[in-house]
């Protein structure tokens, strides 16, 4: 099937070959020893648009302009008997680029009686990505990508890493192989990958499907039902059982195509599924990492790099990793994500030094794409009132009709426990879970609206007089400081107008009326 489309293919690789120019080639094991030699000597073989042989496994790194953190290698396919690096390799460099993808090809070498051998050339080459992740862009995710038996090597290494590092961070998968099971499997690929006397034993090992968990990485999947190298319901299988385990999948299935569909620019669908691709990429959450470790944030690490909103910025201050505030003023501090965070653990210990005192954690909920002037905001405030404390959730939101930030919901008060709070919210499959001073099971549980995930994080600080210490923020996307056209609210006292979000004065406000401040600040603190 491939030899047959090496003409239409020739021209459409050969361009985009000359059109993109590789950063970086890496001998993947330059100055090491494999853990396996798969026993192939003599010199490989290139024809241009596979290689055979394969003796020196190599990544070959494409940069973009601007890389919008994420990056992916690529495993071309060849039935573990060849590796075919222009179809399914460097002729879809551009495209990732374009996207602001760090693009990478793998030419890993060929099992040849060792099974173990394609995964270690993965892993070795995963641990190089993100070795170099900003020399190479900067970005903080490496995914996989394979096609045909680089589909099974790709679903391979989602099910079968060993750590951190040698973990993808999602997986797009190609017309692949995923499974060895009958009625599924690709014979040949099975057998250059298992030999000849394989047993029912390594054949379940190596069907994915069989290996998926709820901490498989994110997938992508494209197959054509025509496909007559590869049954389409192989993909389906291993869909199914991410599906089952709550890992999010992507499938797409399209009527025509046969094998090797994706590498075909004249598919009837290939714009079709690029816009899919495109999507899913956007959507595959950033995270901060150091070393491979994820970063928690504290106010050490956001040291002068969050912008405070207050009708008193002077009356706020910071010493010993603490801030304080003064009781005749109202601040809101807050943490924006690069992009909407679907999880993040943001704590805090508030000091509630007066006789009344309303301090808590702030966080922007949703902003509705097709509604950007409508914001919702969950505050959960600790607040004092004449030495009894209690524990308020409100929420909160701007409604452009009206123009004021009214009250939706409240939630029932809880006593806690001294005059210093440890308040936690956990915001996990779109659902916020607020816990006080270390309490095993959440104090409030509430979902969120369906329009939208979380956004950005914040402490406010209303009138009060108290301490925010310990603050820690820990969050699967990158946090950077606030800007002036954040949509966050301020609130102040009633004899000021009322505004909306683009400054204008709305109306005059009754004494009742909660409402974003008059002559708001935005302050780099």
């Amino acid at each position: 099937m491939k030899k047959n489309m090496l003409i239409m293919l020739l021209l459409t690789v050969a361009t985009a070959l000359m059109a993109q120019t590789p950063t970086a080639t890496i001998n993947i094991w330059e100055g090491m020893t494999p853990p396996t030699d798969n026993g192939l000597t003599g010199d490989e073989q290139n024809h241009g648009l596979y290689i055979s042989n394969v003796t020196q496994p190599t990544l070959t790194v494409y940069v973009p302009r601007r890389c919008t953190g994420k990056a992916v290698i690529a495993c071309p396919g060849g039935a573990y008997g060849v590796v075919w690096t222009g179809t399914e390799g460097h002729n879809f460099a551009s495209w990732f680029n374009s996207k602001g993808v760090t693009y990478a090809v793998l030419k890993y070498r060929m099992p040849n009686g060792h099974r173990t051998v394609p995964l270690e050339d993965f892993q070795r080459a995963i641990t190089i990505m993100r070795e170099h992740a900003e020399e190479w862009g900067g970005y903080s995710v490496v995914g996989v990508m394979g096609s045909s038996a680089g589909g099974h090597l790709a679903s391979t290494a989602a099910t079968h890493y060993t750590d951190a590092v040698t973990r993808p961070d999602f997986q797009i998968l190609c017309y692949p192989v995923t499974s060895f099971q009958d009625g599924l499997v690709h014979t040949v690929t099975m057998d250059n990958l298992l030999g000849t006397e394989k047993t029912t034993e390594m054949r379940n090992y190596y069907s994915n499907e069989k290996q998926v968990t709820a901490e498989t990485p994110r997938a992508f999947i494209v197959h054509a039902a025509d496909d007559r190298t590869v049954t389409a319901k192989a993909s389906t299988a291993y869909a199914n059982a991410l599906i089952d385990h709550g890992v999010p999948t992507t499938l797409q299935i399209y009527p025509t195509g046969d094998h090797g569909c994706t590498t075909n620019e004249s598919w009837m669908y290939n714009n079709i599924y690029l816009n899919a691709l495109a999507n899913f990429l956007t959507n595959v959450p950033l995270k901060p990492v150091v070393n491979g470790e994820e970063v928690i944030y504290t106010f050490d690490e956001f040291e002068n790099q969050y912008t405070v909103y207050s009708n008193k910025p002077e009356s706020i201050t910071e010493a010993d990793g603490a801030l304080h505030t003064e009781a005749d003023s109202e601040h809101k501090i807050i943490f924006e994500s690069e992009t909407p965070m679907d999880e993040f653990e943001v704590s805090c210990d508030i000091s509630l030094a007066e006789p009344i005192v309303n301090a808590g954690l702030y966080v922007l909920a949703t902003k509705p794409q097709n509604d950007p002037d409508k914001i919702t905001a969950f505050n959960v405030h600790v607040e004092r009132f004449n030495g009894a404390s209690a524990l308020t959730p409100r929420i909160f939101r701007f409604d452009s009709n009206s123009g004021y930030l009214g009250t939706l919901a409240s939630g029932s008060a809880y006593t806690p426990k001294g005059d210093t709070v440890n308040l936690k919210v956990i915001c996990k499959n779109n659902t916020l879970y607020v816990y006080l001073d270390n309490s095993i099971d959440p104090v409030i549980t509430y979902q969120l609206p369906e329009t939208g995930l979380a956004g950005d994080v914040g402490l406010r600080s209303q009138y009060s007089k108290c301490t925010f210490d310990n603050f820690r923020i820990k969050s699967n996307q990158y946090l950077k400081k606030g800007t002036s056209d954040v949509n966050a609210v301020s609130i102040s006292a009633a004899n000021d107008s009322l505004y909306n979000l683009q400054g204008q004065r709305i109306q005059q406000p009754t004494a009742n009326t909660v409402y974003i401040a008059n002559g708001r600040k935005n302050i780099q603190h």
